[in-house]
């Protein structure tokens, strides 16, 4: 009996200052390549402000932690900036590998 897997999937949408990348289902290996294409489309978009919804993530594994963070340095060198949105359970993975403390994390669940 196999895992049910959620496939990615992310959407952009632009407003007048920011960019909202909604990514829902389940981040790894497998679909890291469709992350990053739709990442750097987004990052063409006008505006200073990056905003990474994950609230509806069910799973990232290390591949997606990097590729987050990857981002976070290629805005800072042009000046713009990242937040990530999270929901408790990957908000908590954050926080253990330190990644919250790098990053701009909101998890509006988390202590």
């Amino acid at each position: 009996m196999g895992s049910l897997m959620c496939p990615l999937d992310v959407a952009i949408m632009r407003w007048e200052s920011s960019t909202l990348v909604r990514v829902t289902g389940e981040l790894d290996l497998s679909n890291i390549t469709s992350l990053e294409r739709r990442l750097a489309e987004a990052e063409q978009s006008p505006g200073s402000t990056l905003v990474i919804d994950l609230t509806g993530l069910d799973f990232i594994d290390s591949t997606g932690l990097h590729s987050l963070a990857r981002l976070h340095q290629r805005r800072r060198r042009t000046g713009g900036g990242v937040t990530v949105m999270t929901g408790a359970r990957i908000g908590r993975i954050f926080h253990v590998i330190g990644l919250d403390q790098v990053l701009d994390v909101r998890c509006e669940e988390c202590d």
